[in-house]
């Protein structure tokens, strides 16, 4: 072991074989050596910590170097393992309960964690615990105690700011973040910094929050008297905390900390939902001009025109309804598209032989819905063919484009977007591939997808994509799991064509809970790679049942596991959902989201009590928030057309019907798309003025024509076609023969 500079450092080096079983450890002498003998594996992971101490009056921690984890494969008998170490120091996270307890590290929250970001990075970035391959959290020894102090352990002389998924009352787990006025905490090599995570996170967010609201106002948006009178109550509690907090006074420090957060994280929420439902007129509503003519070219005045939206072009998805019922419910309601059962190891189960499973999909067919093909490429177990796990990267790359072009190719009139790469992130749980694999896959995919449906939109589908770092482990196959950043920056960095980033939301359940503040934000850090986003899943907990978690322990933790403002409710599902899909759908690069699941499952699993139908299918609350909300988000109204026979509105992007009555009292129709950013300029008559026959009357579709375009074309003015008259003219003539002729034989 050795520093940057060359120097033996001295520290306790721990090994564990490729599957994390513990084998053993030692110290390391004066010169850094350290030698373990241990049974064969295929791989080891070996740990390194400093074993420097230095004492903070009780308490003692170990500070001289970042710890490090390090993967290495069996090469022979003898194994030489070298680090150079990162000079560290720590800072002592002091956390509290909302009533002022200390909280050493073994009474965490379940599921607690913590992540160290250079100042100013995005947390979109990677934390430097994944760059330097460190713990997401160290620890102290209490002396006299068996209890430990929870630590992170910096670079030194390094400003760092923090990030801290901790619970907030009246909020919910969220993550708080701490960067000491936008200066950054700064620890010497083998320096011990105490910090009071509440305070400090208190400090941090009122600040910035007094930043997001001016410039919110500067922007010309408004806001309710609850947002001012949160602000203000956050303002008053900081000043008391600023009093305390300094003299340690921790019994009314702590509790005045928690009364800023939870107001000024309940004031962001509100100013950013209300910002949302500001911004859906401006990013959403487009103008919409049209002019009505008759069959001459010659246009309609004073006409009354009545035009209503049929379609949306924004995707309101919902995972795998079971049944026609509940696809038609949610159809009515709103929801446009949906997604089943057709995994990669279902449809492809046998080389070469597709069972595309139209049984599942047939009810959304049938309901008028659109499928979103979420289940494409997934290198996962269970979920990708068990011929496919025994192949090499280079052969994965071909079936996954042959798979992605049979599959869209087949669904092409029904598809609505394509899932090109399911959770790449992972892949690395069981099959020795690389990233470079992955972005070939991924590439190989998406040529598949544009070959099979060219008009279908693909995306790629990612897990803890915000802060997500803080949770990702090492890996026994590889040195350690690329993070799903990570492989996004690789895939974007090599220009594979797809549409979008798919992002998934989970609140409880595969990644922490978030507050409505993180969630717009999380949207907004991935605006700028040049990709629109689609909400790939999102859900919530309605119910809160006794499953386990990912961290193994029980639901049941309510001081960790309190759920959004209200709870694990129907009412505050509902609710999460209003919030989410408008912020959602505020974005002008966002194309869709998707509700998962659509039912509960009849068996405990991450996914009870997030359906949108219980386990007895009866549809909770949710249902109609959310076809309230497509509802508003739906145009219709009248107007009647000026001189020019033009009439405008402002309207949301898809399908119209236009209806109108002739000055001949016949009645006329006609559809357009108004597509969002686009400049929705329409010259329209009845279908009928080039379709009619000596039987018919104009019909329900229309003929668009180009603006400026001031006359139908030539075809189309005549009252009938030519052929028509000419049949008329033969049939005349027959009949007159046939006329004559009975005349004739009847004498």
């Amino acid at each position: 072991m050795a520093d940057t500079e060359g120097n033996p450092v001295r520290g306790f080096a721990s090994i564990h074989d490729h599957r994390w079983n513990f084998l053993t450890w030692t110290e390391s002498d004066s010169d850094g050596y350290y030698r373990l003998r241990v049974p064969r594996s295929n791989g080891y992971i070996i740990q390194v910590e400093p074993s420097n101490r230095v004492r903070s009056g009780s308490a003692i921690f170990a500070s001289d170097f970042l710890d490090q984890s390090l993967y290495v494969a069996t090469t022979g008998s003898d194994l030489e393992v070298n680090f150079i170490l990162q000079p560290g120091g720590a800072i002592w996270l002091q956390t509290y309960t909302p009533q002022g307890q200390y909280v050493f590290l073994q009474d965490k929250p379940t599921g607690w964690n913590m992540g160290v970001y250079p100042l100013g990075a995005s947390p979109a970035s990677p934390s430097l615990q994944y760059i330097y391959h460190q713990r997401p959290i160290s620890w102290g020894w209490q002396d006299g105690s068996s209890q430990n102090h929870p630590v992170a352990l910096v670079p030194a002389d390094t400003p760092v700011e923090l990030w801290i998924h901790w619970p907030i009352p009246e909020v919910g787990n969220t993550f708080i973040h701490l960067d000491n006025d936008g200066q950054g905490y700064i620890v010497p090599r083998r320096g011990v910094l105490p910090v009071n995570v509440l305070y400090e996170a208190a400090r941090t967010e009122h600040r910035l929050f007094q930043e997001r609201l001016a410039a919110y106002q500067a922007d010309g948006y408004t806001f309710t008297d609850e947002i001012g009178q949160w602000n203000s109550e956050a303002s008053q509690a900081l000043e008391q905390a600023q009093r305390e907090c300094p003299n340690g006074n921790i019994s009314a420090c702590i509790p005045a900390s928690y009364t800023v957060l939870t107001r000024i994280l309940r004031a962001r929420e509100e100013a950013v939902f209300q910002a949302a439902q500001q911004d859906i007129e401006t990013n959403r509503r487009t103008d919409v001009t049209v002019q009505i003519v008759d069959c001459s070219g010659v246009p309609l005045t004073g006409v009354d025109v009545h035009y209503q939206q049929t379609s949306h072009d924004f995707i309101f998805a919902v995972g795998w309804p079971s049944t026609y019922n509940q696809a038609q419910i949610l159809s009515e309601a709103g929801f446009n598209s949906a997604t089943q059962e057709a995994w990669w190891s279902e449809v492809l189960s046998t080389p070469d032989v597709y069972d595309y499973r139209e049984r599942y999909f047939a009810p959304i067919v049938r309901a008028g819905m659109k499928i979103v093909m979420h289940t494409g490429i997934w290198i996962t177990p269970g979920w990708m063919p068990t011929f496919a796990q025994r192949m090499s990267a280079a052969d994965l790359e071909a079936l996954a484009h042959d798979y992605s072009y049979n599959i869209t190719r087949h669904y092409r009139e029904h598809l609505v977007m394509y899932n090109a790469f399911n959770e790449p992130q992972n892949a690395f749980g069981f099959m020795p591939l690389s990233t470079q694999d992955l972005v070939n896959i991924a590439a190989a995919s998406v040529q598949g997808a544009q070959e099979g449906a060219p008009h279908v939109p693909t995306y790629i589908n990612f897990y803890s994509m915000y802060l997500g770092d803080l949770f990702w482990p090492i890996n026994s196959t590889n040195e350690t799991f690329p993070t799903p950043n990570e492989i996004l920056q690789a895939m974007l960095a090599q220009d594979i064509p797809f549409d979008n980033i798919g992002l998934e939301f989970y609140n409880g359940v595969f990644a922490p809970t978030i507050d409505i503040g993180i969630f717009n934000d999380a949207l907004e850090a991935y605006s700028g790679y040049g990709k629109t986003i689609f909400v790939s899943e999102l859900s919530y907990d309605a119910t809160d049942d006794a499953t386990e978690n990912p961290a193994g322990e029980s639901n049941g933790d309510l001081w960790f596991r309190d759920g959004w403002h209200a709870g694990y409710t129907d009412e505050a599902q509902a609710e999460w959902a209003r919030y989410t899909y408008t912020v959602t759908f505020s974005k002008p690069y966002t194309t869709g989201v998707m509700w998962v699941p659509c039912s509960d499952p009849a068996e405990e699993g991450d996914l009870s009590g997030a359906g949108l139908f219980d386990q007895n299918k009866r549809p909770r609350p949710i249902v109609e928030t959310v076809g309230g909300l497509i509802q508003s988000w739906t145009t219709s109204g009248a107007a009647q057309t000026d001189s020019s026979g033009t009439l405008t509105w402002r309207g949301f992007a898809g399908d119209y019907i236009l209806t109108w009555t002739n000055p001949d009292g016949t009645p006329g129709s006609a559809t357009i798309h108004v597509a969002q950013g686009g400049e929705n300029r329409f010259t329209v008559q009845a279908a009928a003025c080039a379709q009619m026959t000596p039987t018919e009357t104009p019909t329900m579709t229309a003929s668009t024509i180009p603006t400026p375009t001031a006359s139908a074309p030539e075809t189309s003015r005549a009252a009938f076609p030519a052929w028509a008259i000419a049949l008329a003219g033969i049939l005349l003539v027959l009949g007159i023969y046939l006329f004559f002729r009975r005349q004739k034989s009847s004498r």
